[in-house]
């Protein structure tokens, strides 16, 4: 009996956002479906990000292949008798399509989930996720933590084309240097050596899943629009995230990025990004990029904020209490 195959996209935004789905699809079909994960040969970095999703879904008995540019090899092509899309991905070449994203939706999440709807397994995706947490750690299990646990972990996010250093928050430096300076918190940067921070622990060079075993473990991540900023609110860890040419409906879901509070200058030229991948011509046209430009004095007082609520609720949390009598 031939399977099944969901075919997921490159970044790891798009796998994260994808977890809730395949999971769903897993329940449904049972052990007759697999996953395809699409490397394109003019990104770097498929094959690390690969591994990180192949964690994921072993943990659900789902086997991972790599296609390259949508084409897979005929001895594993022709063991699928159909093929489920998610978001911005194209179709393996040769599988018949089942299902696609709807385009009633703007957000990520929500698209990726509606293949659930168009199959008929799930009515109301949105309910089921409001359960959902990416308990990392549970999927990790042949990966060794060995970074230190941080109260605040930032990822500067700017080192990527010039497209995505214009989701890029102006004022890292600035902020790393007063969280520093204040001794309130252990902070620490991670990402690519080149969104090295002046103040603060240097995680950056890290590889993927130490870089994730780090982010999962603060307290508080601080980020751009990222990967990284998904995979943390998959996680259930409390972020920041600074959208600043991002459009907020497209990349922020209200249940899935449940512990995110996005902040945004409220200009009036905001969002750049357009609801389908792509940029406008205010964005084109623009010099200035006064969105990347948030206030580091506000952006400080939501950090202390932030901290003092979660330090409330670890001081108030008998989830983890021995014993019965609560």
């Amino acid at each position: 009996m031939k399977k099944k195959l969901y075919v997921v996209g490159q970044g790891i935004g798009n796998m994260v956002e994808t977890v809730y789905t395949f999971m769903k699809l897993k329940e449904h079909f049972n052990d007759n479906i697999d996953v395809c994960y699409n490397h394109r040969t003019n990104i770097d970095g498929s094959i690390e990000k690969m591994e990180f999703y192949k964690i994921i879904t072993a943990r659900y008995g789902m086997e991972t292949h790599l296609a390259t540019d949508y084409v897979l090899p005929d001895e594993i092509k022709n063991q699928y008798s159909g093929q489920i899309l998610s978001v911005w991905v194209q179709p393996i070449q040769g599988i018949p399509v089942l299902a696609k994203p709807t385009t009633g939706y703007t957000n990520e999440v929500s698209r990726n989930n509606s293949v659930l709807q168009v199959l008929g397994i799930d009515d109301n995706p949105n309910q089921g996720m409001e359960k959902f947490k990416l308990d990392w750690f549970k999927y990790s299990w042949t990966h060794k933590y060995d970074v230190p646990k941080y109260d605040i972990i930032i990822n500067d996010g700017g080192f990527q084309t010039e497209k995505w250093k214009r989701k890029h928050y102006a004022f890292w430096n600035e902020v790393a240097m007063e969280l520093f300076n204040s001794q309130k918190y252990s902070i620490a940067f991670v990402g690519h050596p080149t969104e090295r921070l002046l103040y603060g622990d240097d995680l950056t060079g890290l590889n993927l899943l130490d870089t994730m075993d780090a982010v999962a473990n603060a307290k508080l991540f601080l980020c751009n629009d990222s990967g990284l900023y998904h995979f943390a609110s998959a996680c259930g860890v409390r972020n920041l995230v600074m959208f600043t040419a991002t459009n907020i409906r497209k990349n922020w879901n209200k249940i899935f990025h449940r512990s995110s509070y996005v902040l945004h200058t409220r200009l009036g030229c905001q969002p750049c990004q357009v609801d389908t991948w792509g940029w406008s011509n205010a964005f084109n046209k623009c010099t200035e990029f006064k969105c990347c430009e948030y206030p580091t004095e506000l952006f400080l007082k939501f950090i202390d904020a932030e901290m003092e609520q979660i330090a409330f609720r670890e001081a108030h949390d008998f989830s983890q209490a021995e014993g019965d009598e609560f």
